[in-house]
Order: C-alpha cells, then sequence, then structure tokens
C-alpha cells in the first residue's frame, strides 16, 4: 500500500543533525543514555530555540507569498479564454505554469540552497515574486500570452524557492516539534490562500486583472525586507552528523533516489496523488462556478470559501501527525478531496451554494493535510542521512520536491485536456477515481 511507508514516520528523531548559529558556534552536548558520538546533537531544542522565535522571518513572510501565488488563481481561466482567446486546455496550462518552474528547477534550486544557505535562497524567491507581477503587466499590456506563461513560471520559481527555504530551515527542528511546526507553516500558507482569492477577485472585478499583478509585486516587495536584512534564529547550513559540510550533486540525487527507491514509491506516489487533487480541486471549482454563470467575484468567492475550511481544520494536521502518525492526516485528506472533486461532475453541483459546500469539503480535506508534504519529506530526509543514504537532507529533499511538483503540474494540465476534450464530468470523475486509488 501507498500508506505503508507514512505510518512509522512518527517516530523518527533528528538525532544526528547539527545546528550551526551565527550567534553561537558551540553544539549542545548528547543527552544523558545516548550512544551518541560527541559531535552529534539530540534536537529537542539545543542551539535551536522555540520555533515559535520564527514567528517574523518564517511564518509571516509566508503569507504575502502565498497571496502571491493565489491572487491570480480565481481570475485566470476566465481571463486567458476572454483576454487571449484561448481555450480550457490553455487556461488550464496556465494554471499549471506555476508547477512548471518548480519542475524543472526542483534539482537546481536545492544544490543552491546547499552552497548559498536555505536564507538567501528564500530572498531569490522573494525576488521572483515582484518580477512575476512585473511580467504579468508587460503581458497584460501587449496581449502576449507567451508573457503571461512567463509571469506564471516565475511565480512558480519563486514559491518552489521560498518553500524550500522554509523546509530546510524548519527541518532542523526534532520530530515531536517538528510536525507542529510544519503545520503551522501550513497554516499560514492557507491563511494566505484564504484571502488572496477574495482579494485578487474584487481588484479584478472593481478594476482590472493588472491590478492584480501590480498587487503580486507589493507583496513581492513586502517580503523583501525581512528576507534581505533579517536573519533567521535557526542556522541556514544544514550539516550531516559526521562534522564535515557536505555538498549534493545530481549525482547523487540520482543515487539516493535509487537507494530509497520503496519510499519515493510508496509514500511519495501517495503524496503525489495529494497534489494533484489539491491542484486539480481549484481549477474545478473555478470552471464550475463560470459553468454556472458566475462572474469573477463569485469564483474567487468560493476558492476563499474552500481556504476558510482549510485553514479552520488545519490545526488538527499537526495532533493527528505527531499523535497518530502520518497516514492519518493523509487517508481522510484523499477521501474528501477526491469526493468534493466527484461531487463538482455530479447533478448535485446544480447551482452556486452547492458549488460553496462543495468547496467547504474539498477545503476540509486540505486542511486536514497541513504541512503533510513537508513533514513527510523532511522526516524521510533526516533518516536517510543518518542511515547514509543520503549525503545530506537537500540530497534527498531535491527528487523528492521534484515528485510532489510533478503532481502539482499534472493535476490542472490533466483538468484542462480532460474538459476540452471530454467533458467536465468526466474530468470531476477521474479526480474522484485518483483520490480512491491513493
Amino acid at each position: 500500500s501507498n500508506l505503508a511507508a507514512i505510518g512509522p514516520l512518527r517516530d523518527t528523531t533528528c538525532a544526528t543533525m547539527l545546528v550551526r548559529s551565527r550567534d553561537d558556534a558551540s553544539l549542545a552536548a548528547p543527552q544523558p543514555g545516548s550512544d551518541l558520538g560527541d559531535d552529534a546533537q539530540i534536537c529537542h531544542g539545543q542551539g535551536l530555540g522555540d520555533y515559535r522565535t520564527l514567528l517574523l522571518t518564517i511564518y509571516a513572510t509566508t503569507v504575502p507569498m502565498w497571496m502571491v501565488n493565489m491572487m491570480l488563481m480565481p481570475v485566470l481561466p476566465h481571463y486567458v479564454m476572454e483576454r487571449y482567446d484561448e481555450s480550457v486546455s490553455a487556461a488550464g496550462l496556465a494554471m499549471s505554469c506555476v508547477s512548471l518552474a518548480p519542475l524543472v528547477l526542483g534539482i537546481p534550486t536545492s544544490i543552491a540552497a546547499d552552497r548559498i544557505g536555505a536564507h538567501r535562497l528564500g530572498t531569490l524567491g522573494a525576488l521572483c515574486a515582484v518580477l512575476c507581477g512585473l511580467a504579468g503587466i508587460a503581458a497584460d499590456r501587449s496581449g502576449c500570452f507567451l508573457l503571461l506563461l512567463i509571469s506564471r513560471v516565475l511565480n512558480g520559481a519563486g514559491l518552489s524557492m521560498f518553500q524550500t527555504s522554509r523546509i530546510l530551515l524548519v527541518s532542523q527542528a526534532p520530530s515531536e516539534v517538528r510536525a507542529r511546526a510544519m503545520s503551522a507553516i501550513g497554516a499560514m500558507q492557507r491563511f494566505g490562500a484564504m484571502v488572496a482569492p477574495y482579494v485578487g477577485s474584487r481588484l479584478a472585478d472593481s478594476l482590472s486583472v493588472r491590478a492584480v499583478f501590480v498587487a503580486q509585486s507589493v507583496c513581492g516587495l513586502a517580503i523583501l525586507p525581512f528576507a534581505l536584512l533579517v536573519e533567521p534564529p535557526v542556522g541556514d547550513l544544514l550539516l550531516s552528523g559526521t562534522g564535515a559540510r557536505q555538498r549534493c550533486t545530481v549525482r547523487g540525487m540520482l543515487r539516493c533516489v535509487i537507494a530509497n527507491w520503496r519510499d519515493f514509491g510508496t509514500a511519495g506516489a501517495a503524496l503525489l496523488i495529494l497534489q494533484m487533487l489539491r491542484q486539480a480541486k481549484d481549477f474545478l471549482i473555478v470552471l464550475k462556478v463560470h459553468t454556472l454563470g458566475g462572474g469573477l467575484a463569485a469564483a474567487g468567492s468560493a476558492v476563499s470559501v474552500a481556504y476558510l475550511f482549510d485553514l479552520a481544520l488545519s490545526p488538527l494536521s499537526g495532533p493527528l501527525m505527531a499523535n497518530f502518525g502520518r497516514k492519518w492526516s493523509l487517508v481522510p485528506a484523499l477521501f474528501l478531496l477526491g469526493l468534493a472533486c466527484g461531487l463538482l461532475g455530479t447533478p448535485l453541483a446544480h447551482s452556486q451554494t452547492s458549488v460553496l459546500l462543495c468547496a467547504a469539503l474539498a477545503g476540509a480535506g486540505n486542511g486536514l493535510s497541513s504541512g503533510l508534504n513537508a513533514c513527510v519529506g523532511s522526516d524521510l530526509a533526516v533518516r536517510h542521512e543518518r542511515d547514509g543514504s543520503a549525503a545530506t537532507k537537500a540530497e534527498f529533499l531535491a527528487p523528492w520536491r521534484e515528485l510532489m511538483d510533478v503532481g502539482a503540474w499534472l493535476g490542472p494540465s490533466m483538468v484542462g485536456a480532460v474538459v476540452a476534450s471530454l467533458s467536465f464530468p468526466v474530468a470531476a470523475a477521474g479526480c474522484a477515481v485518483v483520490g480512491a486509488f491513493g
């Protein structure tokens, strides 16, 4: 079963991670009774501090980054078909371009993180967020669809670099704290995702889509001061238990995938399906609203409702993962997301109110898996760095992120292609079947 590899992750420890702080280079001694060597550290907070001290530099900056990512989403399908006279399939391509950039740049991004540090990588992500808004303004002025796709790719590149930097920083927390820390990042993402669709759709409805692009650049600029001037209280450089600085390479990543193929083929496959459904459900909700005659504001409201329930249930994700195991977060998420997507293609979703109910159901499923991908990835990265099957955590996380990005890219791409070639109900039923298979 795809879920088999996820259950044991509850007991993962990070005993062999070393934290190098800019303010204090000394390492905490091992706990009494430990069989670790002198160069290892049991990560129960020593040299790390309470993860809540990361509020400003890691958690707060996540909100505007996700607003950049989500403001355009509810208006993008209609905008592509009206402004550029393109098909539903092209709208799906524009939606999926956010995931295309991390799919292509995922491994180079992890190599960059290993060399320049996670903090500087987050700064590059914020810069890409500014540039994506500027490229969108240029696309709107010129009517060039290619420029719009470039804007979406820049959006995805910025989000990928920013997420990778946050995961690498928080992955230094101990296992029992890591689940809640990753879940908190997921909650911040969901708060930004809840507010952004409503703001973006209102801007587009009252002004124009160009105003949404301007707002994207403004959000990127809001992140830059924190990324440039404020150093996070967690060391950027992730060291292996040997005490020697390790650098990941493409060859090393391939060896890591081969050595840990079972994890990629089980837990990785299940979470790939989760990513597909997460991205597909947003596209399906927006398309259904437009099919029923709703405008931009209605589409934005429906997506915001989904992320309202997402945010409301996200606090349950951390305790589920920490106390019962990671799969107890995954199973209900797959079930609810698949069910909601399937219902959108049935006669039951015959009105805007019924679409809102389906959106709420999908959001609830998404919220129960808040931070799950990042948490499972960091769990496995720590485990395989400890047993020597990965030289560094980044060496494992790079192909892991690639797998997740494949799922995020496939979701809207396949939905758009199926809707264009067959029908909306077929696409919705396909998502339900994929959720059941996961």
